[in-house]
């Protein structure tokens, strides 16, 4: 009896995370990093990335798989002296965590402020990887995105923006499923 009411304590004050269920945690965080990569606090973009995640494997370590290629900055797969190398957002948003600790290299604003943008984003990854949320960015399909200044070079090189609401563009290419060297890959 003590174990099941220490059991049912520890379960009504646990994060939300630790009760979900049908949630791959590595690929929760990796989708809420890049999102957060791309554009802090944005919904929208955090589908928009989902939505690319999710048209290139069927499961969740073929999601990752690609995604650390197609984002291996914030996704982790770089090296923190590398990602130092990199302009922008990438040098602290790998280093973002579950717990919400203020991360490593972070030069924004005080983090108190950021920290429940951080947080959020997690939550709404979690309910996406999982299921238990389904909303679409994009019309269509994208098989990748970037940032609108790069517009013009993804166009010249055979992709098809798509109706997003997102900061970032979504697009689409007609040949398929491209490989990761095709992808466009995000301004890090």
């Amino acid at each position: 009896m003590r174990l099941l009411l220490t059991t049912a304590i520890l379960l009504a004050i646990a994060p939300s995370y630790v009760q979900a269920s049908g949630v791959d945690e590595r690929l929760a965080l990796a989708v809420a990093r890049v999102a957060t990569n791309e554009a802090p606090g944005s919904e929208e973009d955090l589908a928009l990335v989902w939505q690319v995640v999710t048209a290139h494997g069927d499961t969740s370590a073929e999601r990752l798989q690609w995604l650390r290629t197609h984002s291996p900055c914030a996704s982790g797969r770089w090296t923190q002296e590398q990602a130092l190398t990199r302009p922008g957002n990438c040098r602290w948003a790998r280093n973002l965590n579950a717990a919400g600790t203020r991360p490593d290299y972070w030069r924004g604003p005080p983090w108190g402020r950021f920290r429940g943008v951080w947080l959020g984003a997690l939550r709404s990854a979690r309910d996406l990887v999982s299921g238990r949320q389904a909303w679409l960015s994009c019309e269509g399909q994208p098989l990748s995105w970037d940032g609108p200044r790069w517009s013009a070079a993804a166009v010249a090189r055979g992709w098809t923006p798509l109706r997003c609401k997102s900061l970032n563009v979504g697009y689409y290419r007609q040949r398929g499923r491209p490989s990761s060297r095709q992808v466009t890959a995000s301004r890090e």
